[in-house]
């Protein structure tokens, strides 16, 4: 036992050295491994406060209402769908607390081809399964959506957060999806399909 320990030299710390084979790997000190990730950690930039209140959105709601031929019966759904900031929402002198429109645009995004898909199968029973996907993504798909809504000026009634002047192609069609949405909650699928033909999306071979 003790021949076997001779064998070993327990050195510092640091290492760990055998008599008859190479050292083993050294390890840093734990401090000085925490002091290189707090000088190489890069700077954070101040997020927006989304306690925060945006006024002044009368002229966005009502310029969006003009363009898609429909008067919101509750406004709260529309400033839902125009609002890509997050931030608290004054309209007419009551303070909303909305969510960005990202998730409307998901059951926008559904509703949206429940309608198509029901225009292309009431057209042809008969038609195939590839044409329904080229209208998914000749008529869904974030591209059309966008050239869409810069198209008939829908662009510039999203509510963008404080300091925010970019409008991306994401965001335009994210507006759409969401404005499908917000018309079928408040409205029902017959204004929701009455507005999407007002908005050209029946113009398709296929449809």
């Amino acid at each position: 036992m003790f021949a076997y320990s001779r064998k070993i030299i327990a050195t510092s710390t640091s290492c760990l050295i055998s008599k008859q084979g190479p050292p083993y790997m050294k390890i840093p000190s734990m401090s000085r491994f925490q002091s290189s990730i707090a000088t190489e950690s890069p700077s954070v930039l101040p997020a927006v406060d989304l306690n925060q209140t945006i006024h002044n959105v009368e002229g966005k709601v009502s310029q969006c209402e003009q363009i898609i031929t429909y008067t919101a019966k509750s406004k709260y759904h529309l400033l839902n769908a125009l609002n890509a900031s997050g931030c608290l929402i004054s309209h007419n002198n009551t303070t909303y607390s909305i969510p960005h429109n990202s998730g409307l645009a998901v059951l926008g995004d559904a509703r949206m081809a429940g309608v198509l898909c029901k225009w292309w199968w009431g057209k042809s029973p008969k038609a195939h399964k590839g044409q329904w996907t080229q209208i998914r993504h000749d008529k869904c798909g974030n591209g059309f959506l966008a050239q869409l809504g810069r198209e008939k000026g829908l662009h510039e009634c999203i509510i963008l957060s404080p300091g925010a002047i970019v409008v991306s192609d994401k965001m335009v069609a994210t507006l759409i999806e969401a404005l499908c949405g917000a018309i079928y909650l408040d409205g029902g699928e017959e204004e929701l399909e009455r507005v999407m033909r007002k908005l050209d999306f029946h113009q398709h071979q296929y449809l």
